[in-house]
């Protein structure tokens, strides 16, 4: 069976734009202070986004499931209208960008031998223009 992989790569301003935008819709409490980055915590299966605090060691952090992340990613692509299925499996990593990549999988698209003849039925019903 054939499986669909689909991968979103968020560079590290789009990923900061949707947490931040996340956060605000959702009414996750952050700290009045400067944003300073994110991390993902893929053995934690979660986001933290830091915040400037008085002590530059140990900024104000803020979690996220990685269910509300992407959450967060989802929500970026229906903004640009890039399409997603609603069912797979969706998962978080870390890219080369500094943001974060949201992956989607469909474990398999059941391709059976009855596909091709609805798919060959609707080809020939469909009007053919005249030359």
């Amino acid at each position: 069976m054939p499986k669909d992989v689909r991968k979103l790569v968020f560079n590290a301003k789009e990923t900061r734009i949707a947490l931040l935008h996340y956060c605000k819709m959702e009414g996750v409490a952050l700290p009045p202070s400067q944003f300073e980055g994110f991390v993902l915590r893929e053995e934690r299966f979660s986001v933290e986004l830091c915040f400037a605090s008085a002590n530059p060691k140990k900024p104000f952090v803020v979690y996220l499931s990685s269910n509300q992340a992407i959450g967060a990613l989802i929500g970026a692509c229906r903004v640009k209208h890039i399409p997603l299925p609603r069912e797979g499996r969706k998962y978080l990593q870390k890219n080369a960008e500094d943001g974060i990549t949201l992956s989607v999988g469909l474990d398999s698209i059941h391709l059976e031998e009855s596909d091709y003849a609805a798919a060959a039925a609707a080809e020939s019903a469909k009007p053919r223009a005249s030359g």
